[in-house]
């Protein structure tokens, strides 16, 4: 904060142009409509920039854009509403007076300090002191008080004052003045005493930029005796606090309110010796309604950038630089065109009432009444068109072109000189064209009629038609033409030749390179709408008069365009708030913007003509300052450190200004909130940042800006939290989150149930059909095999035993008996009797061992305590092993194959594996192999189980591992079952 009070205070102000009449300064009225307060008694500007506004209501400030109310910090209140008087210091302090009792101190770091209170008699306070030790000389109603080492200390009579001490002043030098309806008083150290050096009353003490001291009362100010050497008037001291008649801004020009109404301006007034009455001695005055907002005024003050600031009972004033000043001519506005002349002159037509005038510098304009019309041609004579002939005159010397012959009103609408010819267009739109010192009709010249044109060179010209055909005239030949889908300019409005040729319309400006028209590129894509006027200054400078105002483009950043026309165009806005009103006229067809032989620049506008003078166009080098003033949720909350917003906010608004700049209504500003924004936020003019849809959590807000130079802050920035609801916290989360993995798990529980309950209901299901199939049998094809084997026997028995035919009817019955036991087994088989199958770790043993032999060792072995399994389980299971084990002794040549079964509590788990060769990388990865179906066979039972099926494979051996779970591979009790 006080390296930022340091930077502003060390700024010199730019003062007013000395040159500009009052009624030519950039002028800006706010009112109540405008939210300013009425009544304003006080006025002070601390060295932050803020402008702070006494009233009868309370304390305002001002930042150059919006007003607000002053609402001291929490546990703090002023005494009263009612303002007498502000001041600021050095150090930012604000020292604030009141109408009743009291005097309170607003510090720099915003806390508000009492130094009076209510029930002391220090009321109706007139001005405030701050002297060489930091002791203050307060006067007021009850006279003068000093406040020192913590203690106020009443100055009465006994000290050499005399009369109703009504200021104080505290210079550069070291020495304290006061003045009293009995004259002005000084300080002697030595004596301690104050000594009269002016018997003339005083209630106004002013100090002179050089440093000389006046004093008065009304509007009658007068020069007092002042010690040599003087000290210049620090520049703090002016924007401190307002004067309640008379200032003298940075120039020496004396400021008056009340003289005796409205505003009186004395140019010099520091130079003179003698004493001045404002309402006397005025150069320049506005005392009429229409000029200010009230006649009543009642401050003024000078800020630390020389901008003079009124107060009036309506509202309050600015007085600022005008880059752009009004050349009044009396015409119509927004149908002028502009000529040239020889020595500084510009001339001046008015295409609707046909009127001319001549602007002479320092002189009023000049009307011609013998003319309508006035272009310059390609060397720059005058082309003057009249009733009856056009004159070409470039000094003494004139020239008489006679109209051509055809009757008719030569009312002259443009005159154009391309160097060969003479291209005039008259008000009822009949055209000719001056070849070889004949008038021609422009249709034997040129087919197509024009709206627009620009010269480009002896005997070049580019036309624009009616329907938005651009044409390049040579020497009497069109050598090309391009449509509008060519060159892409809708609505043209100007088209400007000389170096480059230029296209302008509704929706932009083109640039013709090599033959193609290239659109250029601008941050605002509506910054180069309709621009009709185009103009270069003596240092290469280009001016574009334009929709949105006047474009200054310098010379490195247009030749840069020239180059990258798809680069962004750098460029500066000159506006309403430099003064220019209005927009660029386009209902004229011709380049609105002009720069005279003095460099002076000129522009047409729907409002007027206006004149720039680009020597005198002050670039501001301070920096702008950035401040957040205000984040609104559920409530108002200062910017402090540590700032916790309460649970459940989720929209705020941050309010936020700048200061420190002459121009606060172009301030750019741009805002990020970290955790949120990824980038800039371009906010404009807005002062105001929206975040919807927060969460809880830490966030920073950064801000900055950038002024009309180009010039940008330092970030500001406020630190601020979001508290967490009940169901944002971290406990709760966590909370919800085992509740949604505990119902997932008894969802997948649930789900297990059924499935498995599903797969055992197939096979149970399986398991039935099998003993029915198995009763089928017994009951049919074995009791029928049985009787035929009787009967067989039957007829054996009555045949000699030598017989041949009993011998073989004996085989066929022993056959026969074999087979019906395989049969019974089978049937047994199909039955799923426990008892007679053998368990599966002993089936699988038998099946290793039929198929072991030499140089291959099969181990069978089993982990965990058998189970009774689910027969279905049982036979599927034996089946997989069985393939998996004679896939390794036929395909892996293997030494060793390992079969493993593992009765677990989740699962059973079955592992056949070898030190094999592997499976080609092709069968492995298809799962299986062309004309055979082992490996498909075993997915598709891994399948109908339900079972995992993994494989292993790879140069040392394969694995397989095939796993069921435990609710499906063993069988339960019936108890189980049921439940």
């Amino acid at each position: 904060m006080l390296a930022t009070l340091a930077v502003l205070t060390a700024v010199p102000a730019q003062a007013l142009d000395p040159a500009t009449p009052l009624r030519d300064y950039h002028h800006t009225i706010w009112t109540s409509k405008d939210g300013a307060p009425a009544e304003i008694t006080s006025m002070a500007q601390t060295p932050d920039g803020w402008l702070w506004l006494g009233t009868p209501t309370g304390i305002y400030r001002f930042d150059g854009v919006r007003f607000e109310p002053y609402v001291p910090p929490p546990g703090s209140k002023l005494l009263h509403s009612r303002i007498s008087n502000l001041v600021a210091m050095p150090n930012g302090d604000l020292m604030i007076g009141y109408v009743w009792p009291g005097f309170s101190v607003r510090h720099a770091d915003g806390r508000l300090e009492h130094l009076a209170q209510a029930q002391d008699s220090l009321m109706s306070v007139y001005s405030v002191a701050r002297d060489i030790d930091g002791s203050l000389w307060v006067t007021s109603g009850q006279g003068v008080r000093r406040w020192a080492n913590g203690k106020w200390q009443v100055i009465g009579p006994a000290s050499g004052l005399e009369g109703l001490v009504a200021i104080s002043l505290a210079d550069q030098h070291g020495r304290l003045y006061l003045g009293s309806d009995k004259g002005t008083f000084v300080l002697n150290r030595d004596s301690g005493r104050f000594e009269r050096i002016d018997a003339a009353p005083s209630d106004a003490l002013v100090e002179t930029p050089d440093g000389q001291l006046w004093a008065g009362a009304g509007d009658r100010l007068q020069r007092l005796p002042t010690p040599a050497p003087t000290l210049r008037r620090p520049d703090w001291l002016a924007p401190s606090r307002a004067s309640v008649n008379s200032q003298f801004d940075h120039d020496g020009n004396l400021w008056t309110v009340r003289c005796p109404v409205g505003l009186c301006l004395l140019r010099g007034a520091d130079q003179r010796n003698q004493p001045v009455v404002a309402s006397r001695d005025a150069t320049d005055k506005l005392d009429q309604p229409w000029q200010v907002s009230n006649l009543s005024t009642n401050l003024l003050l000078e800020d630390h950038l020389g901008n003079i600031w009124m107060a009036t009972q309506a509202g309050l004033e600015r007085f600022r630089n005008s880059a752009m000043l009004p050349a009044k001519v009396g015409g119509a506005d927004g149908f002028y065109t502009l000529a040239r002349g020889d020595d500084g002159e510009v001339w001046v037509s008015d295409r609707r009432k046909h009127n001319v005038w001549q602007l002479t510098p320092g002189q009023p304009p000049r009307a011609h009444a013998d003319y309508d019309f006035v272009a310059a041609d390609r060397n720059g004579a005058l082309l003057m068109a009249g009733p009856t002939a056009l004159t070409r005159r470039r000094g003494q010397r004139v020239e008489q072109i006679a109209w051509p012959a055809e009757p008719g009103s030569y009312a002259t609408y443009a005159v154009v000189d391309d160097g060969r010819r003479l291209w005039l267009k008259l008000a009822d739109r009949r055209t000719f064209v001056l070849v070889d010192g004949q008038w021609r009709k422009r249709s034997a010249v040129m087919e197509s009629g024009y709206i627009n044109s620009a010269v480009d060179g002896d005997g070049k010209m580019w036309f624009v038609s009616s329907k938005g055909v651009v044409s390049h005239f040579d020497n009497g030949v069109v050598r090309t033409a391009w449509s509008p889908e060519q060159h892409g300019i809708t609505a043209i409005c100007g088209i400007f030749a000389g170096g480059e040729v230029l296209l302008a319309g509704e929706n932009g400006v083109a640039v013709l390179r090599d033959g193609q028209w290239t659109k250029l590129n601008t941050d605002q894509p509506a910054a180069l709408s309709n621009v009709t006027g185009m103009t270069a200054s003596a240092n290469g400078d280009r001016w574009l008069n334009g929709g949105h105002g006047v474009l200054r483009i310098t010379q490195a950043d247009w030749q840069d365009a020239m180059t990258h026309p798809e680069r962004l165009l750098r460029y500066t806005l000159f506006d309403a708030a430099d003064g220019y009103a209005g927009e660029a006229a386009t209902g004229v067809w011709d380049n609105t913007a002009l720069t005279d032989s003095k460099g002076k620049l000129w522009f047409a506008s729907t409002s007027g003509l206006w004149r720039l003078d680009p020597d005198k166009l002050w670039r501001s080098t301070l920096q702008p300052r950035v401040e957040i003033l205000l984040l609104q949720a559920d409530a108002a909350y200062a910017p402090q450190d540590q700032l916790r917003l309460p649970a459940g906010t989720v929209q705020l608004r941050i309010d936020y200004t700048g200061l420190g700049t002459d121009k606060p209504e172009k301030l750019r500003f741009q805002y990020r909130l970290d955790g949120i924004d990824q980038d800039w936020q371009e906010a404009g003019q807005r002062r105001s940042a929206y975040y919807t849809n927060l969460g809880p959590g830490a966030y920073r807000f950064l801000l900055r800006a950038v002024n009309e130079n180009n010039v940008s802050s330092k970030e500001a920035s406020l630190d601020f939290g979001i508290d967490p609801t009940v169901t944002q916290t971290g406990w709760f989360k966590a909370a919800l989150a085992l509740l949604a993995a505990t119902l997932l798990y008894l969802l997948y529980r649930q789900r297990l149930r059924i499935n498995t309950r599903r797969a055992l209901e197939r096979f149970n299901l399986r398991v039935e059909e099998r003993e029915s199939i198995a009763r089928d049998l017994h009951d049919t094809l074995l009791q029928s095999m049985q009787g035929v084997i009787y009967s067989v026997k039957a007829i054996a028995m009555d045949l000699p035993p030598q017989e041949p035919m009993r011998h073989a009817m004996d085989r066929t019955v022993k056959l026969a008996t074999d087979a019906l036991v395989e049969g019974r087994d089978r049937v047994s088989e199909l039955r799923a009797e426990a008892a007679t199958r053998l368990n599966l770790s002993d089936a699988l043993q038998a099946t290793a061992a039929e198929h072991a032999g030499a140089g291959l060792q099969i181990a069978v072995r089993s982990e965990g305590a058998p189970r009774e399994l689910h027969p279905v389980v049982h036979d599927e299971l034996l089946l997989m092993g069985r393939e998996c084990l004679l896939n390794a002794i036929r395909h892996a040549r293997a030494s060793e194959v390992n079969v493993v079964l593992q009765w677990g509590e989740r699962a059973l788990k079955l592992v056949v594996s070898d030190n094999g060769v592997g499976m080609p990388a092709e069968v492995a990865a298809a799962q299986s192999k062309p004309g055979h179906w082992g490996l498909e066979g075993l997915h598709e039972r891994a399948h109908r189980l339900q079972a995992g099926l993994e494989l292993e494979t790879g140069a040392g051996g394969t694995v397989w591992r095939i796993s069921v779970p435990a609710t499906l591979a063993y069988r339960r009790r019936a108890s189980e079952a049921e439940a």
